[in-house]
């Protein structure tokens, strides 16, 4: 499973790789080249949350104060004006929809909330001491769930960055948690996000950067049966496109684009406890938001969901089989997460968002494993049942 550390009795080895040292005892394992970190508490978390901790727990989006922050904004602008600024606001440039998802029990009319394929999707709540705060998250293998590293560790600051706790509720509609409340046993995020390497637009560091991604290992449960179950095997969870997957050239200056779709929890603007489908056109790295000649690793996408959205899943070819016989699209399976939320605009007037692209970047260089996958990798190694 990689390097094992208990902080007490090893911070001189901390302080090699930038781990600061903690009072409460707790362990950080490394991989075996520092590409991933994982911090597991070894106190025994809290059985459940109040209803008054989960009423003020507050979002986590990390936010541009301003769209100068962005580079080429001159194209962006050109772009706006061609649209209609209902799809908009009063700035944008990625035609987008959105709706709430509505829980429909017993329903072939649509999939509901706490039906597949939303129900792999599900709200996060993350204790930093004695605060809450949310996002959103989705699984992706039977003992495994994807979120944004912002959401569970604060960018640059080693092993006192992360959060204490973790629960997560999939398919949660209003009060109702069909598929109950989930612990994280432990939290994988990249290293260079760990220690505050990673490489970030100038003038938005631990905002816009390559690798705001992270794993959670959750715990399993015993059933009424006595059966020990994954997440995973109750929910079901997605699968992953990476790189270039699910996308198409975009006129001849080779940009990428495709329509994702964008599942997530936000809260101003919203109750934060219905799930929100988004809706939109997606570009990867594109000199419309990031400028000419810059790569980032972003996905960019017009949306109108707030804090609380972090870490929610984007997806290629979300939905379910419609029994289509034609010929089929190029990169055409159902349920491709390609990225999650990762950045938004304190101006809800600005309906752009972004999201680290999955793949391989700077601190994960062609030839090896993605960024993704190398969490994956390691989050797998907590057990067999967990992949």
């Amino acid at each position: 499973m990689g390097k094992k550390f208990l902080l007490r009795s090893a911070i001189a080895g901390f302080l090699a790789v930038g781990l600061a040292s903690a009072a409460a005892a707790q362990t950080v394992t490394m991989n075996n080249n520092g590409n991933a970190v994982a911090y597991t508490p070894s106190f025994a978390p809290a059985n459940k949350m109040t209803a008054a901790q989960m009423e003020n727990a507050k979002p986590r989006l990390p936010l541009l104060k301003d769209i100068s922050q962005l580079p080429n904004i001159g194209l962006l602008q050109e772009s706006e004006s061609e649209f209609s600024p209902q799809a908009f606001g009063s700035f944008g440039g990625f035609p987008f929809t959105s709706r709430i998802v509505a829980q429909r029990p017993n329903s072939d009319n649509g999939a509901p909330v706490n039906a597949a394929p939303y129900r792999q999707t599900g709200k996060l709540f993350m204790r930093f001491g004695q605060s809450f705060f949310v996002c959103s998250a989705s699984v992706i293998r039977p003992g495994l769930v994807l979120t944004a590293a912002h959401c569970v560790h604060n960018f640059g600051q080693g092993n006192a960055g992360f959060a204490d706790e973790v629960f997560f509720q999939p398919a949660r509609h209003n009060d109702s948690l069909p598929y109950g409340e989930w612990t994280s046993q432990s939290i994988i995020i990249p290293g260079v996000y760990f220690n505050g390497t990673d490489r970030c637009l100038p003038g938005a560091i631990g905002i816009v950067c390559e690798n705001d991604i992270a794993i959670l290992v959750m715990n399993a449960r015993i059933n009424d049966k006595g059966v020990e179950e994954e997440i995973g095997d109750i929910v079901g969870r997605y699968s992953l496109y990476q790189n270039d997957q699910g996308y198409t050239e975009l006129g001849g200056d080779g940009d990428l684009a495709a329509h994702l779709t964008q599942i997530s929890y936000p809260q101003a603007g919203y109750t934060g406890v219905r799930m929100i489908q988004n809706e939109s056109v997606a570009v990867q790295d594109s000199p419309l938001a990031l400028g000419p000649d810059t790569d980032f690793n972003q996905v960019v996408i017009g949306s109108n969901t707030t804090g609380g959205s972090s870490g929610g899943p984007w997806l290629h070819n979300f939905g379910k089989s419609d029994g289509y016989t034609g010929t089929p699209a190029v990169d055409s399976n159902r349920n491709r997460v390609a990225g999650v939320t990762s950045w938004g605009f304190v101006d809800d007037s600005i309906k752009i968002q972004g999201a680290s692209r999955f793949g391989n970047n700077t601190a994960f260089p062609e030839g090896g494993p993605t960024n993704v996958n190398t969490l994956i990798n390691f989050g797998c190694s907590f057990g067999p049942s967990k992949c």
